[in-house]
Order: structure tokens, then C-alpha cells, then sequence
């Protein structure tokens, strides 16, 4: 059972099912899953007793066995998973959120200014991300399939040899980016009072915030997937394979 210690990170890898009871607390588990409970819960101004409680009381209700566990899958499951489930949804929904952005903006902008708001940071946001996404789908994926792949033998491992930099810069771009877009979606929420329709809002505004809530809830376990599982383990294979080569070069020639 998890302590004031444990990481968020090995938390929610341990029991998936935790992630409910730090989403209710708005705890980040995603961006900031490296940092210790007691951390995150400070930061959160969240009293870490009761977070503890909460997640003593999921750990013995809800089997681990119900929800995956990524870290026992292989990155290529990993990365399909991401980009048939995550990406897909997003190219979605930001479609859709425009939409809706559009059509309650023009009927009730002026009641609600705060729309305006919204409308731009999301515009910004869903640009960025669309970006962002390909460069994962064209760039970083592959290259990590490659290291998986080196890794089993399936492949020379100098074919998978990273640049002089290797995956380190790149995934940390990507970790800035998600950073940045947990930034954004945080204004909006904030912005749209926790994603609360105004007692007077009509079906399309309602729906709008359904929709931007939903949008937060999957970004919060996209990135968490990226950043605190599949990221760490590319770069442990990485940094394996360069050791890898490196004794390999040390051996001396015989004959």
C-alpha cells in the first residue's frame, strides 16, 4: 500500500484504478507523476490523510487485474494503444469542441464572455496538439519501436543508433509540450468553473462543457501513459543499447 513517499507515478502503475481518486482531488498525476504524494498533495492543497484514505479504500475494492498494466506490455503495444486510442479521440473531439465552440459562442458570447476566453486558448491549444501528435506518429514512435526491436534482436542495434543527442531531447520537447497543453486545459477549466454550465446554459452549452471535462479527463491519461511508462522505458532501453555498443567496441580482436 502506498505511503506520503510513493510516487504518484508507481501509485497508478500499481493500480490503475487510483487514477479516479486523484483526478477527484486534482492531483496531477501525469505531469508531476515523479513527485512523491506528500508532494503532489501540497501542491494540490489537498490533505494527503484523506487522499490516503481514498486510495486504501480503491486498492481493496477494485482488483488491479481490471484495468491494464502497462508495464508488463511491449512499447509497440504501447504506442498502438496511444495512437488508436488517444490520438484517434483527440483528432475527434477537437472537432467536435470547435464546433460547439462556435455554435454556443455565436448564440450566447455576449451573456457569457468568458466563451472568448475559452475559444482562443482552446484554438491554440488544439493546434499545438494536432502538431505535436504527428510529430510522435512520424518521429519519436518509430524510433522507439526501432529501439524495441534492436533490444530483441529483431534488428542490428547500430540501424537503431540514435543522433548525438539520442531520444533525450525529443521526449523532452514532447514532456514540455505536455506540460504545456496541461496548462492550457487547466485555464479553461478554470475559466468555465470546473467545467460547470451556467444554470441558464441550453443543451449545446451543457454539452460543450461535457465535452471540454472529457477532453481534460483523456489528455490527464495520455500523457501519464507517455510520460511516466512509455517514455522511461525508451530511454532505458536506449541507455542499454549504448552500453551495449560501447563494451562491444572495448572487446579486443582475437585471431
Amino acid at each position: 500500500m502506498a505511503d506520503t513517499e510513493t510516487l504518484i507515478r508507481d501509485i497508478v502503475a500499481a493500480h490503475p484504478g487510483t487514477i479516479e481518486v486523484f483526478e477527484q482531488f486534482g492531483i496531477d498525476y501525469c505531469c508531476h507523476g515523479a513527485l512523491s504524494l506528500a508532494e503532489a498533495c501540497r501542491l494540490a492543497d489537498v490533505d494527503v490523510n484523506l487522499v490516503l484514505e481514498r486510495l486504501a479504500e480503491i486498492v481493496t475494492t477494485v482488483p488491479s487485474e481490471e484495468a491494464p498494466h502497462w508495464e508488463r506490455a511491449s512499447l509497440r503495444q504501447i504506442i498502438g494503444f496511444i495512437i488508436h486510442h488517444h490520438h484517434e479521440y483527440t483528432r475527434r473531439a477537437i472537432q467536435a469542441i470547435r464546433r460547439g465552440l462556435s455554435e454556443v459562442r455565436a448564440e450566447h458570447e455576449s451573456a457569457y464572455p468568458e466563451l472568448a476566453a475559452v475559444a482562443s486558448i482552446f484554438n491554440r491549444l488544439s493546434q499545438e496538439t494536432l502538431f505535436h501528435l504527428a510529430k510522435e506518429e512520424s518521429g519519436l514512435f518509430p524510433r522507439i519501436e526501432q529501439l524495441e526491436m534492436a533490444s530483441r534482436g529483431e534488428r542490428p542495434a547500430a540501424a537503431a543508433a540514435p543522433g548525438r543527442a539520442g531520444e533525450h531531447s525529443t521526449i523532452r520537447v514532447m514532456m514540455e509540450d505536455h506540460d504545456a497543453a496541461g496548462a492550457m486545459v487547466a485555464e479553461i477549466r478554470r475559466l468555465t468553473g470546473g467545467y460547470a454550465p451556467p444554470a441558464q446554459a441550453g443543451a449545446a452549452h451543457r454539452r460543450l462543457y461535457r465535452e471540454l471535462a472529457e477532453f481534460e479527463r483523456d489528455l490527464h491519461r495520455h500523457v501519464h501513459l507517455e510520460n511516466n511508462v512509455l517514455f522511461p522505458r525508451a530511454l532505458e532501453l536506449e541507455r542499454k543499447l549504448a552500453e551495449h555498443r560501447a563494451a562491444s567496441e572495448r572487446l579486443p580482436l582475437v585471431g
